[in-house]
């Protein structure tokens, strides 16, 4: 990314939207798998795998939602709500719907 111009909010625009594309496709790819693969055989809900999808929208090695996460759900208790699924799901807690992996 060193040639991504950050001064030009229109690339920095673009990046967030992109990012947008990328929480739908995999919300879709989580769904998909998880009718085929998974313990809920596709049927935790659209919203379940789109909170699930922001998982890869964290600073790196910590549980800081990136900008892109954040322009995406600036609603701070929704974002706080995906970061609990995401956490619950990672821990394999009794709040998780799917099962943790071995």
């Amino acid at each position: 990314m060193k040639y991504l111009n950050r001064k030009n909010p229109d690339i920095n625009r673009a990046h967030h939207e992109f990012m947008g594309a990328y929480v739908d496709m995999m919300a879709f790819s989580l769904k998909k798998w998880d009718t085929s693969f998974g313990e809920g055989k596709g049927s935790l809900g659209d919203s379940y795998y789109e909170a699930m999808a922001f998982g890869g929208l964290f600073k790196t090695g910590t549980s800081i939602p990136t900008d892109s996460f954040k322009e995406l759900i600036p609603n701070l208790t929704q974002r706080n709500n995906i970061i609990k699924i995401i956490e619950n799901e990672q821990n394999g807690n009794n709040l998780s719907k799917g099962k943790k992996c071995e």
